[in-house]
């Protein structure tokens, strides 16, 4: 499996997620391999279990770029997209913060509203000029 299908498949848990936030990770993880087929990579388990632990804090990142924009009204397949890109940007060194972002592009094209990806590219572009800028 490439990293584009363990991305994808990250996604998908990601935004599964986002509908069962009260949910234990570990349980969905459980369920999506049991259930459903998915493959368990190291790097699937290990970002989504990233995303979730840092959860609050990606979605603070987001609202802090998602101008005028407030979480909530922000659709779960776009948020589930710029939260593994935001991940993916800070936690992965491996992981080219501009491949980051053109995949969660594509992820957000493929199964978000038509024009969705216009603001996630938007919100995610901004964090990553934000990331890249020496400290």
């Amino acid at each position: 499996m490439n990293r584009k299908q363990e991305r994808e498949n990250t996604y998908l848990l990601l935004f599964e997620r986002e509908f069962n936030k009260e949910r234990d990770p570990a349980e969905i993880l459980t369920t999506a391999a049991q259930e459903r087929g998915i493959e368990l990579t190291p790097y699937t388990q290990q970002v989504f279990s990233g995303v979730c632990g840092q959860e609050q804090d990606l979605e603070a990142l987001i609202a802090d770029h998602a101008r005028a924009w407030k979480t909530n009204r922000i659709s779960k397949a776009s948020m589930a997209a710029m939260k593994l890109a935001c991940y993916e940007m800070r936690n992965l060194a491996d992981v080219p913060p501009r491949v980051a972002v053109n995949e969660a592009v594509e992820l957000t094209k493929k199964y978000a509203e038509e024009r969705a990806y216009v603001f996630v590219n938007g919100v995610l572009n901004a964090v990553m000029q934000e990331t890249e800028q020496p400290s």
